[in-house]
């Protein structure tokens, strides 16, 4: 498969894997695009939008936990678990990936029936590297991602 400029990349997990007490972390890489083979077949809803379910159901509409523990559970501790060296905070020395969005206007909207939507959120923009790659929900042509290797330590990075 070869991953164009726009292709999103997204971890989907169970609800049990973000709501406390309710079992352990778990995740399957998966690319999706609205095009080419990656559109292909009814995948599950969530390839296009586990973190948008997280923020818009179980943080904002349902108020289950709040959104700073929402957005750890989906970088800082993933990252922690993954022994990702140098990603996952907003730590001096860290790659600048980062996720700028409005809580309010940031929903999935793939459903069973038509799966292959990504979320609302206009203003949405994407930091990867320190290099804007999405910007008001417009990609921007740049893709500064690398392949992340396992150190002999198991450290990643």
């Amino acid at each position: 498969m070869r991953i164009t400029a726009h292709s999103h990349c997204f971890a989907v997990i169970a609800p049990s894997s973000f709501l406390p007490g309710l079992g352990d972390r778990g995740s399957d890489g998966n690319c999706v695009a609205t095009y080419g083979i990656v559109s292909q077949g009814m995948p599950h809803p969530r390839f296009y939008g586990t973190f948008p379910r997280l923020i818009s159901r179980y943080v904002h509409d349902e108020r289950l936990i709040p959104l700073e523990q929402a957005i750890y559970k989906m970088t800082g501790g993933p990252a922690k678990a993954l022994k990702l060296r140098d990603r996952g905070l907003l730590t001096e020395g860290y790659r600048a990936d980062l996720t700028i969005f409005d809580p309010d206007d940031f929903r999935d909207q793939a459903t069973y029936a038509d799966p292959h939507q990504y979320p609302s959120g206009a203003r949405t923009s994407v930091v990867v590297n320190g290099i804007v790659v999405i910007e008001n929900a417009t990609h921007t042509g740049r893709t500064p991602g690398v392949v992340l290797r396992r150190g002999a330590n198991g450290s990643v990075g």
